[in-house]
C-alpha cells in the first residue's frame, strides 16, 4: 500500500500544471500587516501564476489591512463570481499575547468554511509563524506554492 501511494504522490507532482484553458480570472487577497513578507509571497505568486498561462489582464490584487478581513472580503468576492480562483495571503507572527491564537484561528477557520461552502478554489496562504525568521524562509516558496496548487484545482476535470 505505501509503494502505491508512493506513486500515486510522484504522479502528482509531475503533472504539467501548465493552464489548461485561458481566461481564467484568479484574485489574490492579501494583508498590509506585516507587508513586507506578505509583498514577496504576492509578488512570487503572481510571477508564477504567469508563468502558468494566466494573463496579467486576469489577475486582480485587493489589499486589506490584515488577516481577519481577508475572510470577509472572500465572501463578498465569491458572491460576485467574477473569479475562478483565489489565493488569500497573509502574515501573522507571534507576539507576547494570546491575539495570535485568535487571529491565526479566526482567519483559517473563516477561510476554509467559505472555501468549503462554494465551488471555487481558494488557496489559503496565510503564514502563522512564531519568528520573523520562520516567516522570512516560509515566505520564499509560499508563492510559487500557492499559485501552482490553484492552477492544478483549476485543471481538474470532474
Amino acid at each position: 500500500m505505501v509503494i502505491y501511494m508512493k506513486r500515486i504522490m510522484t504522479k502528482l507532482v509531475l503533472d504539467s500544471t501548465k493552464l489548461k484553458t485561458s481566461s481564467k480570472k484568479i484574485c489574490i487577497i492579501g494583508s498590509e500587516f506585516n507587508s513586507h513578507i506578505v509583498q514577496k509571497i504576492i509578488d512570487s505568486s503572481s510571477k508564477k501564476l504567469f508563468e502558468l498561462g494566466i494573463k496579467k489582464k486576469d489577475l486582480k490584487i485587493f489589499i486589506v489591512p490584515g488577516a481577519l478581513e481577508i475572510p470577509w472580503l472572500l465572501n463578498q468576492l465569491i458572491k460576485k463570481k467574477k473569479f475562478c480562483g483565489y489565493i488569500c495571503i497573509g502574515c501573522i507572527i507571534k507576539g507576547d499575547t494570546y491575539h495570535f491564537e485568535v487571529v491565526s484561528n479566526c482567519s483559517a477557520f473563516q477561510i476554509s468554511s467559505i472555501t468549503a461552502n462554494n465551488s471555487f478554489p481558494v488557496i489559503n496562504s496565510v503564514l502563522t509563524c512564531y519568528t520573523l525568521a520562520q516567516a522570512k524562509k516560509r515566505a520564499l516558496t509560499q508563492g510559487e506554492f500557492s499559485a501552482t496548487a490553484l492552477i492544478k484545482l483549476l485543471n481538474l476535470e470532474f
